[in-house]
Formats: structure tokens, sequence, C-alpha cells
């Protein structure tokens, strides 16, 4: 991750490879390298991702079974189904194009404020506490891993938020809060920076590698050219460069 002290010494020619808003990258040399290589880290974790939900799935199938009502029981079946067959999907589409994989975080985000939404609280609420707090992390650590987009991310996070927020506030006062909308656009505000920053960073570190070692290369070429003995550099086990002198 970038640190602030970096990010102010950047050059200006860098910081304006993104937009401000949208973090689109302008250069489209670097805009498919990325996208490439996003698409690539997908396509490996994906498969995983779907085994777990449909063990836990199968899991969560058997304890509702016994512990809830059918008309929870039947939604939570049509919830599973429809996220792993989400999840398959785009799958097959990151296969296509880049955009499929801005849909990861909010399927998870929604997946996950479901089942805070339906859990139920015991006579002092520590269940709900309980919920409340290992939901949150999870959703952060959703957002953190699996945003590629803070805008729709940000945009599905909200109505799911504000669901949770007032079903938990009637539950508890048997009324709806007054203040939920306030206190909804506050949680958002923060999640959206989050998502924000976790984009612009992700990005970011991409463009100043790629940069890089585009300029070691051109020094390299410049520097090989120079010297009559063999000159070569290697990285991760692979040539990067050999000058003639090695050839």
């Amino acid at each position: 991750m970038v640190e602030p002290e970096q990010e102010a010494v950047l050059p200006k020619k860098q910081r304006n490879l993104m937009s401000t808003a949208f973090l689109t990258i302008k250069d489209n040399d670097l805009k498919t390298g990325y996208e490439i290589s996003q698409r690539v880290f997908y396509s490996k974790y994906l498969p995983i991702i779907n085994i777990v939900l449909i063990l836990m799935s199968l899991y969560i199938e058997y304890k509702f079974g016994q512990t809830s009502s059918q008309v929870i029981h039947a939604y939570t079946s049509v919830i599973n189904v429809v996220t792993i067959v989400s999840f398959l999907i785009i799958l097959l589409l990151n296969r296509c194009h880049f955009i499929a994989t801005w849909f990861i975080c909010p399927v998870m985000t929604s997946y996950a404020f479901y089942y805070m939404s339906w859990a139920r609280a015991d006579e002092l609420n520590t269940s709900a506490v309980f919920t409340l707090v290992i939901g949150t992390m999870t959703v952060m650590l959703i957002c953190v891993q699996f945003s590629e987009c803070w805008l729709i991310s940000t945009a599905a996070y909200m109505p799911c938020l504000g669901f949770y927020m007032w079903k938990t506030g009637k539950e508890m006062v048997g009324k709806e809060n007054n203040e939920l909308v306030a206190r909804l656009l506050f949680c958002s505000l923060l999640y959206a920076i989050i998502a924000y920053k976790v984009e612009m960073n992700n990005k970011r570190i991409f463009i100043n590698a790629k940069l890089a070692d585009a300029n070691s290369n051109a020094f390299y070429k410049v520097f090989g050219e120079t010297v009559t003995d063999g000159f070569a550099v290697i990285r991760d086990g692979k040539i990067d460069y050999a000058n003639a002198g090695l050839m």
C-alpha cells in the first residue's frame, strides 16, 4: 500500500494517469495491463470462493432447516442459489471482460448482510451485537480485498446497511429510528472513502510498478550498449534484458 508521504512526492505526470472521481486509468496500455492482471487474479480465486460458498450454503441449509421457520428457510435457499449462480456467471464473464469483477464485492456484501439481517437476538441482545461486529469486519474485509469499482460497491452497501439498521432498530426499540438517514449517510460516507482509497492505491501501485519497469528497461538499454562485456538483468528467474555482448 502506498504511504501518504510517498503519495506527495509522486511526479505530477504519474498523478494525472488516473481520473480523480472514477479512478479510470487514462493510459490505454496501463489500463489494459491492469485489467489483465486483475482478471488473472480472479480467475484463480473465484473458483475457490465458489467452492467455499457451496460448502457454506449446504451447512447453512442444514442448520436453518432445523432452527428457522419455513419462510426464512425458503428465502435462505433462494439467496444461496442466486449467490452461487451469480458467482458462476461472474467467473465466466471474467474470461471476456474486466467489468465482471466490479460486481464481486457487491454480491458478497449483499450475501453477508442477508445473514446479518436475519440473525435473531436473545433477551440481552448480545447475539445482535456479536453479529454486528463480525458482520462489519467481514464487510470491510470484502471491500478491501475485492472492491474494484468504489461507486458500485458503495451503491450496494447503502441499501443493505439501511435495511439492517432499520430492522435492528425496529426489533430493539419497537419503532424506526428517527436518525436512521443521518447515520446511514455517515456510515456510507466512511465506506465510500475506504473503497475509494483501496481502489486508488491498488491502481497506483500497479502504475508505479509498470513505470519503474519501463524506466529500468530504458536505463538498461542505454547502459548495456555502452558496455562491451556481457551484461544481463535477471528478475524472478527470468532474463529481463541482455546486451549484445552476452549474445
